[in-house]
């Protein structure tokens, strides 16, 4: 990846090895106890995995250097590890909607993929958003609680 002034430019590093991650950390492996991004466990610990860890481990960088984007909330498997920079800040979906020509934003469900823009509806595509707000081409987008429709974060 091309750097700029000691920076990447974000990329998709690829999915996070959560077996592996579990075995470095002492456990047999890890399993999946629910259909959803939430749904991994490693064998001993009922507890959530932390899957920015599991992909800084993976990759072999610091939790400072990635972060975890899931795609598809329904897929547990839908995980990517993002190479970036830093944190831009959090997602203004109206703000988006109304500066970009597409009305205002509507919330339909109580969710990270509840917002629509309303001219035409439509669900917002969050990456184009972050790009607009922060004035940047390379913005990866991603929600830090699912059910939280407010926790959209722009990363570059």
């Amino acid at each position: 990846p091309a750097h700029k002034a000691g920076k990447v430019t974000p990329h998709n590093l690829g999915a996070p090895n959560f077996a592996g991650y579990c075995q470095h950390i002492g456990h047999r492996t890890a399993e999946l106890l629910a259909s959803n991004a939430y749904g991994w466990r490693c064998t001993l610990n009922a507890g959530v995995l932390k899957t920015v860890s599991v992909c800084a481990w993976t990759y072999h960088l610091a939790t400072s250097q990635v972060i975890d984007v899931s795609t598809n909330f329904n897929d547990p498997n839908a995980w990517q590890c993002w190479r970036i920079n830093h944190e831009l800040g959090l997602l203004d979906v109206t703000k988006y909607c109304t500066a970009s020509g597409h009305g205002t934003s509507k919330l339909v469900a109580s969710n990270a993929y509840g917002w629509q823009c309303t001219s035409p509806a439509a669900a917002v595509d969050t990456t184009a958003a972050c790009d607009f707000q922060y004035h940047v081409s390379d913005a990866v987008s991603r929600f830090a609680v699912f059910a939280s429709p407010y926790s959209w974060q722009c990363w570059n």
